[in-house]
């Protein structure tokens, strides 16, 4: 039963821990070969390779092992970087570093091509790469402007703030509507949207004690998802955009709400194929929103499902999740500043996991578990040291102390669930108990010459319950009314 009970892993916890339960990371670090734990972005290219960048240069992930490039073994122009963005127009992973402008790595000649401002960048400080409407690139920096590439003519064209009345400022990100905008996010003041045929540029702050303006000022991340809702990460909140009417929905952390935003702090926003949205924040885990579930008729209903950081593998590596992707499997890939990544596969665990934790020097590790059995209402029951506890569905239900009848350190080695309901519990030389799980009344029952006998497995027919233990074996009729025990070698009832 040890060898079973350790396959399926039960455990307790907390209600956010339960809530996060069906989540099963796999975690990736420096201990695996990245290049560093600092992640920023994440991006997938053609040859369906996985680039990592972080602030002490970049990985490659084939699936098994990782390759890294810094200044010292290759031609990459920085180690500190900001952002990834694959082109598949011309095959290359395109990579955005803090100080030092692109470099571009060819897929197929394997090298780094550097774009600089002495030639055709109007700043060497790249934060953001995301896709013209049209099909080339816009370069977001975080001083002066933000570049158009053009992937036909392979050439660059400046939007410099100093050209655009009201684009003044210093930048994080951009997104193009396809409808003639281009939204950029700054820094401390907030948002702007630039038509692109005039130049023109209208922008929005946050305005005290009005509900429908900007939540924060300072915007991380912008994105647009599959139906063309604007969604809008700040420093004080996400928003939902509707830039016909120039106002914003807005959702935010409630410390009394569990389902609320999980930070006010977002980082990256992203969408995976099922048309949910992922929300990565500073200083709380990852939300996910699932647009199909939710009204939005009211923010403070919407319904966040969050993940949070737990030091196991039910949740995220740190509370500082930096970014999202989903690549071409549907795996999806967070990653963290100083976390690493966290991998979530698209395929399910055979085995569903249910948790029954404790907490030990600071983290949630897994109670042992040495019985198992169904009730008759097809609820699970668990037996672990001087505990049984009820599942229902993925939660406990109801725990169940048996401390008080029982020596210390013992536990339920078996658990059987009798015709009537009752639960009858083999303890570890310990004897036998009788539970009533809806009174939760435990009682021992006396086993005769054995008050410490080790019960190892029961069987019942007839009204006959079968104790089998190390010394022999006994029968218990009529619910305790009368018992015998049979020699081993000589078993026989009567």
């Amino acid at each position: 039963m040890t060898g079973f009970a350790a396959l399926l892993l039960l455990a307790i916890g907390n209600g956010e821990v339960r809530a996060q339960s069906e989540f099963t990371f796999k975690r990736l670090d420096v201990t695996d070969g990245m290049a560093s734990n600092y992640v920023v972005d994440i991006t997938q290219d053609e040859q369906e390779y996985i680039w990592i960048a972080s602030e002490s240069g970049l990985s490659r992930f084939d699936g098994k092992r990782f390759t890294t490039y810094n200044i010292s073994n290759s031609n990459i122009s920085s180690n500190e970087l900001n952002v990834l963005f694959y082109n598949s127009y011309d095959d290359a992973v395109w990579i955005g570093t803090q100080r030092n402008g692109i470099c571009l790595y060819d897929c197929k000649q394997q090298r780094f091509t550097r774009f600089f401002r002495s030639g055709e960048l109007i700043t060497d400080d790249v934060t953001n790469i995301v896709p013209a409407a049209d099909g080339g690139l816009w370069i977001v920096h975080y001083h002066l402007g933000i570049d158009y590439y053009s992937n036909k003519e392979k050439k660059f064209t400046s939007y410099k703030a100093s050209d655009i009345k009201g684009l003044e400022g210093n930048y994080w990100c951009a997104a193009d509507d396809g409808k003639g905008h281009l939204l950029v996010g700054k820094n401390t003041n907030g948002l702007s949207v630039v038509d692109l045929k005039t130049r023109q540029c209208k922008n929005f702050m946050h305005v005290p004690n009005d509900p429908n303006s900007l939540p924060g000022n300072c915007v991380k991340s912008i994105f647009i998802d599959n139906t063309g809702n604007i969604w809008v990460g700040t420093s004080n909140g996400l928003a939902l955009f509707n830039l016909e009417e120039g106002t914003f929905t807005v959702f935010r952390h409630n410390p009394e709400n569990k389902y609320s935003l999980i930070s006010n702090q977002v980082n990256d926003i992203g969408q995976d194929k099922e048309g949910r949205i992922w929300i990565c924040t500073y200083m709380g885990g990852a939300s996910i929103l699932d647009l199909h579930a939710n009204s939005f008729t009211r923010p403070e209903d919407t319904h966040f499902k969050n993940i949070t950081f737990t030091g196991n593998k039910h949740g995220l590596s740190s509370p500082n999740a930096r970014c999202f992707m989903q690549d071409c499997f549907g795996n999806i890939w967070l990653g963290n500043y100083r976390g690493g990544v966290d991998f979530l596969s698209y395929k399910k665990p055979d085995f569903q996991t249910l948790d029954f934790l404790r907490m030990m020097d600071g983290q949630l590790i897994g109670k042992q578990v040495w019985g198992l059995a169904l009730d008759n209402e097809g609820h699970l029951w668990a037996g672990g040291e001087n505990e049984i506890v009820m599942f229902d569905g993925k939660d406990i239900k109801k725990v169940i102390s048996l401390k008080d009848k029982t020596i210390p350190f013992t536990h339920v080695s078996h658990i059987h669930t009798g015709t009537n309901g009752m639960l009858w519990l083999g303890m570890y030389c310990n004897g036998l108990l009788k539970c009533n799980p809806k009174t939760t009344e435990v009682t021992r029952i006396a086993i005769p010459d054995e008050p410490d006998a080790e019960v190892c497995c029961f069987f019942e027919e007839e009204g006959i319950l079968w104790i089998g233990t190390q010394e022999g074996l006994y029968t218990l009729r009529n619910g305790g009314k009368r018992e015998k025990k049979t020699s081993p070698g000589k078993c026989r009832t009567t």
